[in-house]
């Protein structure tokens, strides 16, 4: 079970991973968000997405403090051990070595999605259903069943898929682009696996582009290195095009 504690992840663990993201990351854009704020507004949701780097769970993080939700990543049991504070941020254990431990993980996820007591933010499971981290390339996704054995005993969850990528562009620190899929519900395997499918080459189809300037920023760091000569530069030229921060 998750076992957040609200006292580090407000006085501790929050301003530290800002901070670390903001000495990694230039800022995180995001597409279809809408999609997550429908979901939110109708109940408990379900994000599920593809799992390519080590800072993915602080990304869930970041678009908690943004969107308001409550939490709780799924992350297998080996992976949780080697890092324990992760559980103070929303996540538990899967231990996936046999049915039965299976079973249990899944019936931990039910139990987050269904708080016993009112609840002023919206319980939200984030999960990466291959079970493994590896390239936002590979084809084909390979999802386990989990995600949607939890759609059918809830069929009231809306489930989101969403493609995460980090590009650098043309910053010193790489950008977090997300993209938001619609909802589903009570969907299979191959159809869930499918729409994170469809999302991820959508988003490769932009950011090979270049094609970001209708994402919606969610987070920025401090300027970059480029950012702040770009400044610099037009103040001594003056005149010309308008500094702009956020490369829009």
């Amino acid at each position: 079970m998750s076992s957040k504690s609200p006292l580090f992840t407000r006085s501790v663990g929050g301003p530290w991973i800002r901070r670390r993201m903001g000495q990694l990351f230039f800022s995180m854009d995001a597409h279809g968000a809408e999609h997550l704020r429908n979901a939110l507004h109708r109940g408990p949701a379900v994000v599920f997405s593809n799992h390519s780097g080590w800072w993915d769970g602080f990304v869930a993080f970041m678009l908690e403090q943004h969107f308001g939700f409550d939490l709780h990543v799924m992350m297998e049991k080996k992976n949780l051990d080697e890092a324990p504070f992760l559980r103070w941020l929303g996540a538990f254990d899967a231990d996936l070595g046999t049915p039965r431990r299976s079973a249990l993980a899944l019936r931990s996820a039910l139990r987050v999605l269904a708080p016993s007591q009112p609840v002023t933010r919206q319980p939200v499971l984030w999960i990466y259903p291959q079970g493994r981290m590896g390239s936002a390339h590979e084809r084909p996704l390979k999802f386990r069943r989990g995600l949607e054995w939890i759609l059918e005993h809830r069929a009231d969850l809306s489930a989101i898929p969403m493609a995460c990528r980090y590009e650098f562009m043309r910053e010193d620190r790489p950008h977090i682009f997300l993209r938001f899929g619609p909802a589903l519900a009570g969907a299979s395997t191959a159809s869930l696996e499918q729409a994170l499918q469809k999302e991820l080459d959508s988003l490769h189809g932009q950011l090979a582009a270049w094609s970001v300037t209708d994402f919606e920023r969610i987070w920025q760091s401090s300027l970059s290195v480029n950012k702040r000569w770009e400044r610099w530069w037009g103040k001594i030229r003056g005149g010309g095009k308008a500094f702009d921060p956020l490369n829009r």
